[in-house]
């Protein structure tokens, strides 16, 4: 496989990136990036630790969709969760499941065949 792929969401996508030398970080974005399955393919992870969908909203454009990407896998949902029982935050399924959506279908310009993994 050949092309660019990118991983966006929260702190089990971030694991420390931003201080390792490939910006690839010590979890599943490094595990992925070594598999024989992604071999020849340009990786970057744009995850940030407690980041909640709004915050990736706020950075999709710049971080994604400046990429480029023929493939993007997104995982975030848990610290929105999460805030309901430290801060009162109330995160319905609905609304999440619509901002969602709307998010991932904002592919980018010319590459409506980019393929995105939830």
């Amino acid at each position: 496989m050949e092309g660019r792929v990118v991983f966006a969401g929260d702190s089990v996508t971030d694991c420390g990136w931003r201080g390792d030398s490939d910006g690839l970080g010590h979890g599943c974005v490094r595990l992925l990036a070594i598999a024989h399955e992604l071999a020849g393919c340009s990786v970057r992870n744009v995850g940030k630790g407690g980041d909640r969908l709004q915050d990736l909203e706020r950075r999709w454009r710049r971080d994604m969709l400046g990429a480029r990407p023929d493939v993007v896998s997104v995982m975030i949902g848990i610290n929105g969760t999460w805030r309901c029982f430290d801060s009162g935050e109330e995160s319905g399924i609905e609304e999440f499941l619509g901002r969602y959506r709307a998010l991932l279908s904002g592919r980018p310009r010319g590459r409506s065949s980019t393929r995105i993994q939830c």
